[in-house]
C-alpha cells in the first residue's frame, strides 16, 4: 500500500484552520476504501486524529497549526504498519490588526 498527502499546504497561518487530506492506495494505484489513517502534527491541533478512509481512499481532517511561528510537521500513518508520509508547512504568523 502507499500513502501520501493529497495537495497539503506549503504555508499556513499560526491558528488558522486548514483541511488536510491523506490518500491510501495499492500496489495498483487503487484507492483502498476502509484503511485507519493516523494524523499527528507536531504543533497544533486536529480535529481528528483516526480517521477511517472513505470509498475513493482519502482520509480527511482539519488542522489549526499552532501559535508559534515556525516549521510545523504532519504525519499520516497506516496503522498496522510501517507506512507512513510526512509533510513540513511553514508557519507564519497572523497578520496584524490596525
Amino acid at each position: 500500500w502507499h500513502l501520501a498527502f493529497e495537495d497539503p499546504p506549503a504555508r499556513g497561518t499560526a491558528g488558522t484552520r486548514t483541511q488536510i487530506s491523506a490518500l491510501v492506495t495499492d500496489a495498483y494505484g487503487n484507492p483502498v476504501p476502509d484503511a485507519l489513517v493516523v494524523f499527528t502534527a507536531t504543533g497544533g491541533a486536529l480535529s481528528a486524529s483516526r480517521v477511517m478512509t472513505d470509498t475513493t481512499g482519502h482520509a480527511l481532517t482539519r488542522w489549526r497549526p499552532g501559535s508559534a511561528p515556525a516549521e510545523q510537521h504532519l504525519t499520516a500513518a497506516l496503522r498496522g504498519s510501517s507506512i507512513k508520509a510526512t509533510h513540513t508547512v511553514h508557519v507564519a504568523a497572523p497578520a496584524k490588526r490596525r
